[in-house]
């Protein structure tokens, strides 16, 4: 039986949601989508992901170390992106930061906003391991639509 998603509730907003990385295509994603989410009155999730591969080898509490010293840069980063957003449109975003790798990270969030907040995700990829989340997955070529595949749970086809 389908739900009445709570993005129509009263206070619920759209969301547009900004990896915050290293890359100069950063500012430019953090510009346009908080631009976007003042004209169509959402707010903006900024996602920083802390790569933790190899510090599980570390030893003497330095991976430890290492962690904090990833959190306080995710933390400065995000800082200086809130800034600009409300520099640029006036809106508050929220911050996340996760530990892992940052594709699967980034999947991740987008499972749990779709699953726990009920928001709609729209997502164009090449890569089979994001599709295998989806719901409803759509294949293009040239344009013309080749297959539909629907799943009852998306989480079956992820390890």
């Amino acid at each position: 039986m389908s739900r009445k998603r709570r993005s129509y509730e009263t206070g619920h907003r759209p969301k547009l949601l900004v990896v915050i990385d290293d890359t100069e295509e950063c500012d430019r994603a953090v510009y346009f989508a908080s631009r976007r989410a003042a004209r169509i009155g959402g707010n903006v999730i900024m996602l920083r992901v802390m790569e933790t591969h190899d510090q599980s080898q570390q030893w003497l509490g330095v991976a430890d170390i290492m962690r904090a010293e990833a959190r306080e840069e995710a933390d400065a980063q995000l800082a200086k992106f809130t800034a600009r957003a409300k520099a640029i449109a006036g809106i508050s975003p929220e911050c996340v930061v996760r530990e892992g790798d940052t594709a699967e990270e980034i999947l991740n969030l987008l499972q749990t906003l779709n699953r726990e907040f009920k928001k709609t995700i729209v997502m164009v990829t090449h890569d089979p391991r994001a599709a295998s989340r989806a719901h409803v997955e759509r294949h293009l070529e040239k344009g013309v639509l080749m297959a539909t595949v629907e799943r009852h749970d998306a989480t079956a086809s992820h390890a």
